[in-house]
């Protein structure tokens, strides 16, 4: 009984462990990845941390549903609709419109510069 309980225990301490991690490095990727849009998109501090928290909850929800839904891509294009409805209420037009080229790889994020 008391092997079992140990046991348990250890089980669950393991398991917060590696859902802490996993937090930590979706949240560290989010960042890195908002943090490469900041000058492209000109986006302010705010706009910024509401982007990482974002990406955050899209990254970890979409690493669930690919875990878990068996192929089921209507769950990951309807959370996909959604990261991409609360970004446009959170950017300009003009910033959407370029993170949107950017985040769909159809433009470099380095500006082009053109000297005369």
């Amino acid at each position: 009984m008391i092997m079992k309980a140990i046991y348990s225990s250890l089980l669950i301490s393991f398991l917060c462990i590696s859902c802490v991690a996993q937090n930590h490095s979706t949240r560290k990727e989010a960042r890195e990845k908002i943090n490469g849009l900041k000058k492209p998109l000109e986006l302010t501090n705010s706009q910024a941390k509401k982007l990482i928290n974002i990406e955050t909850s899209y990254l970890k929800d979409s690493n669930r549903i690919a875990k878990y839904s068996n192929g089921q891509n209507y769950q990951l294009q309807n959370l996909k609709n959604k990261r991409v409805a609360e970004i446009k209420r959170l950017l300009s037009h003009e910033q959407f419109l370029k993170f949107d080229l950017i985040d769909n790889d159809r433009i470099k994020k380095t500006p082009i510069r053109i000297d005369q």
